[in-house]
């Protein structure tokens, strides 16, 4: 188990370091056992990874379609492949989130159809993904939708697969924001046809690097075409027999990762316990109105809080962000442009309300598992002074 580092360190706010503090100990043992192995790509610790992460996401994931990769992107990239995706093809995925959910779809030559996300949260609406697929001409129809579970909320998975199936296409889900989140006593990322995460160092679980996997609904020779695809197309005798890319996660971060996994459901549970304080201590604002609205759990899934997102009046979010950081209380926008208002992305411009609403009024306050409640006190007593400042 860990420790959480001690009270009045003023780094307590970096997730990262405070990561670095408790695990830096497993690089050395993962350095031992490569020293037993001989392996530093695609070795023992990898297997056993894959292995564990499918246990750990249960509902009948194997390890098999565990795919351990170089980071999320690419996994996103081996998702589309999986399901015959190809250049030319159309992608619907919602324009509100991190940019690269757009840059796995571009960087393959598919064509990104934007959707609005819903009028109450920030995930892809369903209903709109069904009107989407409404419109698609039908010799440009949509050939996959993926669901982004952003900073830790689940999308309404239920109804975006019936949509999916009606459509006759599969429903990726982009899980680099949500690992550990819950979605009907399920875990995220064991619904659809096709799961990603990512673990970089910011993640819930995080690696000491960079990292990500796949997870995939496919067997047999299906399930054999995507592994080989990490690693050149290569089969069993270095041969290249199909499409493939150089992804690979690497064995020191792969045994950092196995180690974290035996925490992470203690790491979900204290982010939980955090949001709960900042829930409390900022109460007062949101009955008056200065803060609009604050995370919480849905009536049918439970948030992970990879990163705490409120909702304030536009107007005052710059300032607010600014006064934040000026005070040592790191503060940021995610996302402060959607992804349709990319200079690079713009030629695909849709008019998205929702998502242009939601954007101009949000901010995120530090949450990671090893603060304390007086360190979620400082930030919001400096968000409170930020607001009389305003």
């Amino acid at each position: 188990m860990f420790s959480i580092p001690p009270s009045g360190d003023a780094s307590v706010y970096n997730y990262p370091k405070c990561e670095a503090k408790i695990y830096g100990k497993y690089i050395k043992c993962a350095l031992k056992e490569i020293e037993k192995s001989g392996q530093l790509i695609l070795g023992p610790g990898v297997r056993a990874f894959e292995e564990s992460f499918a246990s750990w996401l249960g509902n009948d994931i194997q390890p098999d379609q565990v795919i351990g990769l170089a980071n999320g992107t690419d996994a996103l990239k081996l998702a589309l492949y999986a399901f015959g995706v190809k250049a030319g093809d159309h992608i619907a995925l919602p324009s509100h989130t991190a940019y690269a959910t757009a840059a796995a779809v571009v960087d393959i030559g598919a064509i990104p159809v934007w959707v609005d996300i819903r009028d109450d949260r920030p995930t892809i609406s369903a209903k709109a993904l069904q009107e989407c697929l409404s419109r698609s001409p039908s010799d440009r129809p949509i050939m996959a939708a993926i669901a982004v579970h952003l900073y830790g909320e689940c999308c309404e998975l239920r109804e975006l697969l019936y949509v999916c199936k009606q459509a006759q296409i599969p429903l990726i889900e982009d899980c680099a924001q949500a690992c550990g989140s819950i979605y009907q006593s399920q875990k995220v990322g064991t619904w659809g046809d096709a799961s990603t995460f990512s673990f970089y160092p910011t993640k819930n679980l995080a690696a000491m690097g960079d990292g990500g996997a796949l997870v995939v609904r496919l067997k047999g020779s299906e399930l054999v075409r995507v592994r080989q695809s990490r690693q050149y197309g290569w089969n069993n005798s270095r041969e290249a027999v199909q499409f493939g890319i150089n992804s690979r996660l690497d064995e020191i971060q792969a045994l950092i990762l196995q180690q974290k996994l035996l925490d992470l459901d203690v790491h979900i549970a204290l982010r939980r316990k955090v949001a709960e304080w900042y829930r409390q201590s900022l109460r007062t604002l949101l009955k008056d109105r200065q803060i609009l609205e604050i995370p919480s759990d849905g009536g049918d899934w439970s948030h992970s809080f990879n990163l705490y997102n409120i909702a304030v009046k536009p107007s005052m979010r710059d300032s607010l962000v600014a006064h934040l950081n000026n005070s040592g209380i790191p503060s940021a926008v995610y996302y402060p442009k959607a992804c349709h208002h990319h200079l690079y992305l713009n030629r695909y411009y849709m008019h998205l309300p929702n998502t242009d609403k939601l954007v101009s009024g949000i901010m995120s306050l530090p949450l990671h598992p090893y603060m304390k409640r007086h360190n979620v006190v400082d930030v919001t007593s400096a968000l409170k002074q930020a607001l009389l400042d305003y």
